[in-house]
């Protein structure tokens, strides 16, 4: 029977870990799409820092909001 969720599965395998090599390769395998979100977040909010200290982009918006409300 199949394990139910991943972490069942994660604590089925990590008993044929035998290194801390084989260790690592584990965690990675089991944790690689967690840790992409992860640089993918970090990516966004250096993107965003960028473009509010390097352009007007944000304040350009600001004023085409402002101006179309009022």
């Amino acid at each position: 029977m199949p394990p139910k969720t991943e972490r069942e599965g994660m604590l089925k395998a990590i008993g044929k870990v035998n290194n801390k090599w084989e260790l690592l390769a584990f965690i990675w395998a089991f944790r690689q799409k967690e840790f992409w979100k992860w640089v993918a977040g970090v990516e966004s909010v250096i993107i965003l820092m960028m473009l509010t200290k390097y352009t007007d982009f944000f304040e350009a918006i600001y004023q085409w909001f402002k101006g179309f409300l009022l």
